[in-house]
């Protein structure tokens, strides 16, 4: 069976977490998931931090929930400042 949620995923484009560190490019949707990775603008699934984003706080992302591996969570926290790439 073809799972229409990660097509849609893995089509979205990268946008760049730029100026201040984590300040997101705009458009980002309180309470949607996002991809958010380094390094690569691509941010692959198997390496990337998956995040709930919550909002924007002085220049810094928050997240509502995050994981690196979809089985341990870690909640309400800032993204980590090396992040760049969000998709």
């Amino acid at each position: 069976m073809y799972n229409q949620s990660k097509r849609a995923i893995v089509e979205k484009p990268a946008r760049v977490l730029s100026g201040i560190p984590n300040a997101p490019a705009g458009g980002f949707i309180q309470g949607e998931l996002y991809l958010y990775h380094p390094s690569d603008p691509r941010c692959p699934a198997s390496d990337s931090l998956w995040g709930v984003y919550d909002r924007t706080e002085n220049g810094a992302v928050r997240l509502e929930t995050s994981s690196r591996d979809l089985c341990g969570f870690r909640f309400w926290h800032p993204l980590p400042a090396a992040y760049r790439y969000a998709r």
